[in-house]
């Protein structure tokens, strides 16, 4: 679909440059005015927005918005597909422009914690230590880190409080942000869940590359187009991934990534909904 037709205020403005022209042309068609070529080039001007919609729009669909999510009409499933798909570019591009402390404030910001005075009741599941929280040194400010004793691949998770979880429909098509670092990065392993959410009795999974020892920030979108699984290996659909978020019980998220004694930390962690 040409790209026009997504953005009416556009096609707006070509009709009624179209019809503007149209009248003029209609006017000095008459004898006391012969400038006929006014006339010619008013036709002209009807016709172009009428071939460029009427195929258009028989083929396609007419897209309503801009980056609605949602196509009025036949669209191809690739053309929904995207325009289901936009929500989600666009938050993460309005993430990567703002800072954590322009997060803090943001109305797109559902859910935060940023551990300015404390671990904000976030929780360790699994073998770790923790958590224990440090006043500096974060991602920016204060932060959490746990600690794990025990050898072997036996995972630990964060396990966010309860103003993450409920009714967090709103934040489809948006993004999880945090940040994670790790002191040790040998003896490393992947292949793991490290990210679940857990609601309306199905369990999400998704994988992200192993954090540095440098504070490393991810931005996961929440789509599920974008690599979240279920059990069986596979995507869930669009209802499943709605009916995740919008009953949401558990955000979990690894914090061991080597096999060995480690330190892992977590900062800035927000919920987003799409812009």
């Amino acid at each position: 679909m040409p790209d026009i037709l997504s953005k009416p205020s556009w096609g707006g403005i070509g009709v009624l440059v179209a019809v503007v022209f149209g009248l003029v042309g209609l006017y000095y068609m008459q004898p006391s005015h012969p400038k006929i070529w006014l006339y010619f080039a008013g036709i002209a001007a009807l016709l172009i927005p009428i071939m460029l919609l009427v195929p258009a729009i028989w083929q396609n669909g007419f897209v309503v918005g801009e980056a609605k999510g949602f196509v009025v009409g036949e669209a191809s499933g690739r053309q929904t597909a995207i325009a289901e798909e936009q929500p989600t570019m666009q938050a993460m591009q309005t993430v990567v422009a703002l800072s954590t402390e322009q997060l803090k404030t943001s109305e797109l910001t559902l859910a935060r914690s940023t551990f300015d005075t404390d671990a904000d009741g976030w929780t360790v599941e699994g073998g770790g230590d923790g958590p224990s929280y440090k006043g500096q040194g974060g991602d920016p400010g204060g932060y959490i880190s746990a600690q794990d004793t025990e050898d072997g691949p036996d995972d630990w998770f964060w396990r966010a409080p309860q103003k993450f979880l409920g009714d967090r429909s709103a934040a489809y098509g948006g993004v999880l942000v945090f940040a994670l670092t790790q002191n040790d990065t040998t003896e490393a392993y992947t292949g793991t869940n490290d990210i679940i959410l857990v609601g309306a009795d199905v369990k999400l999974t998704y994988n992200t590359d192993n954090p540095g020892i440098g504070w490393t920030e991810y931005t996961i979108p929440l789509h599920e187009s974008a690599g979240w699984k279920k059990d069986n290996g596979e995507a869930p659909t669009q209802a499943e991934m709605r009916r995740v978020l919008s009953s949401l019980t558990a955000l979990k998220i690894r914090g061991e990534y080597r096999s060995g004694e480690d330190i892992g930390s977590l900062d800035s962690i927000f919920f987003l909904r799409h812009p």
